[in-house]
């Protein structure tokens, strides 16, 4: 039996890769969506026919969905949590086949052939697929989708595809870490105008504030940043890892320490190039934001405040 509809939450991530799978392959779409169309991205658009459930949680349009299908297929990068694991839950509870597909666990050409397998034993008809949202994996709408395509097309999964995942990815956490870095710049941006800017003739007090915030906040970007450059480094070990394959040498015949783990923290600055970069960017960037609320703090010459003289009571 082949599978003839299928259905899911409307979410962004998962949800609408199994759904734009099906609509290319000219399959039947459904499924339950909160009350209001509610998505994380806004509403689910309308393009999608989903119908509203009475209550605005998540969980409700969830167990519905597992209700009004023949099995469920929960497709996630790692251990289940949040919505995904209430779907799971729901599946144990109405005593429906559901079946979680890890991709960090197995190769998706495997855990494809699994789905295949357990979509004929159970006989699924209507298949509901559920997994995180866009927020939660950013790379779980592509997952979904070269997944349900392969499952409603029985193709096998390709290298090509999961290149492409792996691409996407490191796509996403390099634009990631130039965005944090941009913000930074602005706020030191921000630090100067609002010590030389007419407009605002500002206070000792009000340049402080304005220095300590942009000094926290690149503080925060590299705290924030290391943490993005160490998932970077480990789409780079997977990509080389196909390389290796492809080539039949490994990574570590070019450079021997490639295969170290960076364990301590700030490691991932020293990983490679491009994490070298940022990190000479970002002291510099904390330097000059120091320096130059320092300096807007110092200067005799900066636009200031001035209090109006006291009108004079006639005598």
């Amino acid at each position: 039996m082949s599978v003839m509809r299928v259905v899911s939450g409307g979410q962004a991530g998962v949800d609408r890769g199994a759904l734009d799978a099906a609509r290319a392959w000219r399959i039947p779409i459904g499924g339950w969506i909160p009350a209001g169309r509610l998505a994380e991205d806004g509403q689910v658009p309308d393009d999608y026919p989903l119908k509203e459930s009475e209550s605005a949680d998540p969980a409700e349009r969830t167990r519905l969905n597992v209700r009004d299908s023949d099995g469920t297929l929960i497709i996630s990068h790692g251990p289940l949590s949040g919505g995904s694991q209430v779907t799971l839950d729901a599946a144990v509870a109405l005593g429906r086949p559901c079946i979680h597909l890890d991709l960090d666990l197995q190769p998706m050409k495997t855990a494809v052939e699994a789905a295949a397998s357990w979509l004929t034993i159970n006989r699924i008809s209507t298949l509901n697929v559920a997994g995180p949202r866009h927020s939660e994996d950013p790379t779980a709408y592509q997952a979904s989708l070269i997944v349900t395509t392969a499952l409603l097309a029985r193709k096998a999964i390709t290298e090509t595809d999961e290149a492409q995942l792996v691409w996407d990815e490191y796509k996403y956490r390099h634009d990631l870490i130039w965005r944090h870095l941009i913000r930074s710049t602005l706020a030191l941006v921000a630090l100067i105008t609002i010590g030389y800017s007419d407009a605002f003739r500002a206070t000792n007090a009000l340049v402080v504030l304005a220095s300590v915030t942009a000094i926290v906040y690149a503080i925060i970007t590299i705290l924030v940043v290391e943490p993005e450059l160490r998932i970077l480094q480990k789409i780079k070990d997977v990509h080389r890892s196909r390389q290796a394959d492809l080539l039949g040498v490994t990574w570590d015949d070019f450079t021997p320490q490639a295969g170290r783990r960076w364990r301590r923290w700030g490691a991932p600055f020293l990983a490679d190039g491009f994490g070298g970069r940022v990190a000479v960017y970002l002291a510099v960037l904390l330097l000059a934001t120091t320096v130059a609320g320092w300096m807007t703090y110092c200067d005799p010459d900066r636009p200031k405040a001035t209090r109006e003289p006291m009108p004079q009571a006639k005598p």
